[in-house]
């Protein structure tokens, strides 16, 4: 419409009715991912890091999983692996890894192509801190895999059930992280008239326990690269770039 269309290009549908609740017997078929909503707060003082991430440093990344991973799930292993170590995590308490994921083809039947908005829910991988550390990657990236496997029509009807019986809980924050993948967003693609974007994201990094993808374009060689900003303590802050191997900005 920005650039004189006179209608959108996919007529957009409302259709709110497809995402209702079910009886609320369904609702405590995936309970164990909902449990006591705790949050941890930080009295440290916080620092940002971003880490860049060209096709070189995933492909380093890839190899060392031996086996076929998506550049998310080799990106969030290595993230969460690196972040519980930088915390110190105690050893046997459990590390979670939340993600979203994209719901529209994952329902059945599908959710039609105009229906707009956010459309996704929360998938976690769980692991004892221990184990996630010690552990080669790729044991981190099967949970990662496992994770986004089961969101099917059930799951999502069971969140969906969640929410009517308990209401829009935040997540666990003690002992997790959260990260969004951002790269499949077209930033760049997004034409208003006014020319290619320059950038699309996140200005900084989001509140601590959260971080995000997203895919740039490096001035200097012209090369597309994935740069993750994460809060951490700066305490923290040591040990975890003893952990990079990558480009930071």
């Amino acid at each position: 419409m920005a650039r004189g269309a006179s209608r959108p290009s996919i007529p957009p549908l409302w259709n709110r009715e497809i995402l209702r609740p079910r009886t609320n017997s369904h609702a405590m078929n995936h309970a164990h991912h909902h449990d006591e909503y705790t949050y941890q707060h930080w009295n440290e003082e916080m620092q940002t890091v971003s880490i860049l991430f060209g096709s070189e440093e995933i492909a380093a990344l890839k190899s060392q999983v031996g086996g076929k991973c998506s550049t998310f799930e080799v990106l969030s292993a290595w993230l969460w692996r690196s972040r519980s170590k930088a915390l110190n995590i105690p050893a046997e308490q459990e590390a979670r890894l939340s993600f979203p994921v994209d719901i529209r083809s994952r329902l059945q039947p599908p959710l039609p192509r105009g229906y707009y908005g956010n459309a996704v829910t929360a998938s976690f991988a769980v692991a004892r801190a221990g184990d996630l550390i010690e552990k080669p990657m790729s044991f981190a990236v099967k949970l990662i895999n496992e994770a986004k496997r089961i969101v099917d029509d059930g799951y999502i009807r069971a969140q969906i059930d969640m929410m009517e019986v308990k209401g829009r809980t935040p997540p666990t924050l003690v002992g997790s992280f959260i990260f969004s993948d951002n790269t499949k967003v077209d930033f760049a693609g997004v034409d208003f008239g006014w020319g290619k974007a320059e950038y699309g994201g996140v200005a900084v990094a989001g509140a601590p326990g959260t971080s995000v993808s997203i895919r740039v374009r490096s001035t200097s060689s012209g090369m597309e690269k994935i740069v993750v900003p994460i809060c951490l303590p700066t305490a923290a802050i040591q040990t975890f770039q003893q952990e990079l191997r990558y480009p930071t900005c």
